[in-house]
């Protein structure tokens, strides 16, 4: 066996670090493995992916440049007889919100209650004539709560719709918001500290995503789930589900990048571990997270989002892992290697 294995990373960048790269690398190292570095924005970069027979993509949502290609080189590459991670039918809705919907519907997974309209009349009058209560706006990109808002008036929402269909909103993150998120959610000088090191990540994300153009000409709203303050990351590779928590920050209704996790697999239900892994088998994809939130009304695990990308670190810190029989098993998984392991030795 002497396959080539591709990593795609921009000549110069520092990378994330949250990136897949560095457990990509050094499996390959440990291994024996042929690796070649790929520069997403290299002129070059089909006879470069020619080389290769599997292809390692970490996406990064707020890469402008390299998400003008993604998608359609990873299509590409499997025209080609390249295996790639992430597959196309992992990709073809990352980083888009309306995208997951459609996908997580069409299937009949658990979902809150989601409303998309195209059309300004229609948003208003459905506003309009709605007994309402507060719902969350968001937008087709961003990660992290950057970009979501809870509306809790009638009128905030006409006005929020009104927005839309004019001159639209930037999805770039805001600094201030990831500031006050970081404070707010830090409970000690430690916590505080490894955020504060993330800060090059954050200001390298926003200079990029500076690039996307204003979002406008549509209206994504959804349920407020009614919850016990924490929503779950349910992660599925292959028939193995890794979980953790994470607690919504003071004031807020949102736990996505708030950073305070919890790793306690009592939280887990059974039926969000038999969800995911139908959820992923219906979908056809070797790996996703998804962002569940448990309705404290019924019990029910709702998927607010997903992503094939996620803190690999936060999923080790688990130390383990449920088998698609929903028994705990006491070992680490890891999942980048997981992924590269599968890809190489299948046949």
């Amino acid at each position: 066996m002497n396959k080539v294995v591709g990593i795609v990373e921009q000549r110069g960048v520092p990378l994330h670090s949250a990136s897949w790269n560095r457990p990509w690398i050094e499996y390959c190292e440990n291994n024996g493995i042929t690796f070649i570095k790929i520069d997403p924005l290299d002129h070059e970069l089909i006879n470069s992916i020619r080389k290769v027979d599997i292809l390692l993509w970490h996406l990064n949502g707020f890469e402008f440049q390299e998400m003008l290609i993604a998608k359609s080189v990873i299509q590409v590459a499997e025209e080609i007889g390249i295996k790639v991670f992430p597959s196309s039918r992992s990709s073809w809705f990352f980083d888009d919100k309306i995208s997951e919907f459609l996908a997580l519907k069409a299937i009949g997974a658990p979902i809150p209650n989601t409303e998309i309209f195209l059309n300004k009349e229609k948003a208003k009058e459905w506003v309009n004539n709605i007994e309402f209560k507060p719902v969350i706006a968001k937008l087709r990109n961003g990660s992290g709560s950057h970009n979501i808002v809870l509306l809790k008036s009638r009128r905030k929402a006409i006005r929020y719709i009104k927005k839309m269909f004019n001159n639209g909103l930037n999805s770039s993150p805001s600094l201030l918001f990831k500031a006050s998120s970081n404070i707010r959610s830090s409970n000690s000088k430690e916590v505080f500290l490894s955020r504060f090191k993330k800060i090059p990540d954050f200001l390298r994300n926003l200079k990029s995503a500076k690039s996307y153009p204003r979002e406008k000409g549509y209206v994504f709203f959804q349920e407020l789930v009614p919850n016990d303050g924490f929503d779950l990351k349910i992660i599925t590779v292959g028939k193995k589900v890794g979980v953790f928590g994470r607690s919504i920050r003071k004031n807020d209704f949102r736990a996505s990048g708030g950073g305070s996790v919890i790793h306690d697999k009592e939280i887990i239900p059974n039926n969000v571990i038999n969800s995911a892994l139908e959820t992923s088998g219906k979908l056809g994809v070797e790996c996703m997270g998804y962002d569940y939130v448990i309705d404290k009304n019924n019990g029910i695990g709702k998927i607010i989002e997903m992503s094939f990308g996620f803190s690999y670190e936060l999923l080790l810190e688990a130390d383990g892992y449920f088998n698609e029989s929903g028994e705990w098993i006491a070992e680490p998984l890891n999942a980048p290697k997981e992924i590269l392991s599968s890809l190489y030795y299948e046949e």
